[in-house]
């Protein structure tokens, strides 16, 4: 059973207390070595892949998950009392943690605010034949994942370029980062975004993803360890385990020296694409990763420090203001939904609060009505109705409050025409849903009225 906290020093130090399992992985991050076969390094798609976010994977190189290394360290994890968005381990005498920071770190996927619905992405209209209609225009039931590996396998040469960069960024996030099953639907909210190679860049995957490994690992072996300790005859557990757990055996290796007996690590950013691929790693070779963790040299990190280049990214500064400002305002992840805002930040807020809210000297929130139909994201569950179930009203509406009100303090604007003028470069009328009145009404209104 996995430890609370006041047992969390009592980690085993005999081989006798770790038992072996039968562990399957549904993570493919070996479908990226694919896209970058496919894409045919120096080509102008290669290119236009490596200028999206996703574009430093294509120079990964380890791709196995090594699923009895996962499996060792789950069993060191222990429970902290309250909630902390981050897994606990206890090894060797250390407490080390796998969190947020660590997981960007690791990945280089960015965590920012991701607050308020938007009509049309980045204020640009539907174009008139859509990628969906171009690429899967013959699939008329729900597009599914494996579609996307029908086209992707059989007639990627076939298509432009930019959407053949499009159908490689779903793959790469669906199989590699998701591990969806062949039958899980992808969601429409995915199509409209990659339309927009921009708008699918500055996205908060960080955020995204990290829920569905969080909800994966945490507690992760409570139920399976005490069935197994309970009935000591049984055959071997087997279970399995989804989403980006590939980048949990990245953390583990950049944590535990003893990796570098199965892997050379070189200099790139982020870190997961600077191991090269590691010997494969047995139930016995994994052991000393906990038994050996008091052996000098073979101590485990307690903390992992981001080099002076790493902390000049983009992606680390924005997503460290984000993580360190609002530490207080996370929800708990679900297994089985990701609650994603179709519009990357920073983005145009309603027009009701931008009138408010530079019009008052008080701080006004979003109301919870303006954010009840965000278009959904997936999740990391397999059917495509679990994968879009709705968070909890009241509990969104006080974290999106708090995240709110620090926004508005930093950056509210002197003057309400001021403000409109920047809202004219960054959104075009038209764009906005006809039956909205524009912020010059509202400005009229409020004239006459006073």
């Amino acid at each position: 059973m996995v430890k609370t906290e006041e047992h969390a020093s009592d980690t085993p130090k005999k081989k006798e207390s770790y038992f072996a399992a039968k562990v399957k992985i549904r993570c493919h991050i070996s479908v990226a070595k694919e896209i970058r076969d496919k894409l045919r390094p120096g080509s102008a798609r290669s290119e236009l892949f490596r200028a999206t976010c996703f574009g430093p994977w294509l120079d990964v190189r380890c791709t196995s998950n090594d699923a009895n290394l996962v499996h060792l360290i789950l069993q060191t994890q222990y429970i902290p009392v309250g909630f902390h968005n981050a897994l606990f381990f206890r090894v060797g005498g250390r407490e080390l943690r796998f969190g947020p920071e660590e997981f960007c770190l690791i990945t280089g996927l960015r965590f920012v605010p991701h607050l308020w619905r938007h009509h049309l992405i980045q204020g640009r209209p539907e174009p008139d034949i859509t990628f969906r209609e171009r690429v899967f225009g013959h699939v008329k039931a729900q597009l599914k994942v494996s579609d996307l590996k029908n086209v992707f396998n059989s007639s990627l040469d076939q298509l432009s370029d930019l959407d053949a960069v499009r159908l490689c960024l779903l793959m790469l996030l669906e199989v590699g980062f998701m591990g969806c099953e062949a039958k899980s639907v992808v969601e429409p909210a995915l199509l409209r975004l990659v339309e927009d190679l921009d708008s699918w860049s500055s996205y908060p995957w960080g955020s995204h993803v990290w829920k569905a490994v969080y909800g994966q690992l945490h507690n992760a072996l409570a139920e399976r360890s005490a069935r197994v300790t309970s009935i000591p005859t049984m055959k071997p557990l087997m279970y399995s385990l989804h989403g980006f757990i590939w980048a949990f055996k990245i953390w583990i290796f950049e944590v535990f020296p003893y990796a570098r007996k199965f892997a050379v690590k070189r200099e790139a950013i982020p870190r997961a694409i600077s191991w090269d691929e590691n010997q494969s790693i047995t139930w016995q070779l994994a052991l000393p990763f906990v038994l050996d963790a008091t052996v000098p040299g073979f101590e485990p990190l307690q903390v992992l420090i981001p080099t002076p280049a790493e902390s000049a990214t983009d992606w680390w500064t924005a997503s460290c203001q984000f993580l360190y400002s609002s530490a207080n305002d996370y929800i708990p992840p679900s297994k089985k939904k990701a609650r994603l805002s179709l519009q990357p930040y920073p983005s145009v807020k309603a027009r009701d609060q931008l009138v408010d809210d530079i019009a008052t000297t008080t701080t006004t929130t979003m109301p919870v009505e303006d954010i009840a139909d965000t278009t959904t994201l997936p999740s990391s569950d397999d059917t495509g109705s679990d994968r879009t179930m709705e968070w909890n009203a009241d509990m969104e509406k006080e974290v999106l409050e708090n995240k709110l009100q620090k926004l508005l303090a930093m950056t509210r604007l002197s003057s309400l025409e001021e403000l409109y003028d920047e809202l004219c470069k960054a959104r075009q009328p038209h764009c906005v849903k006809a039956e909205m009145l524009t912020l010059s009404d509202h400005v009229e209104d409020r004239v006459a009225v006073n």
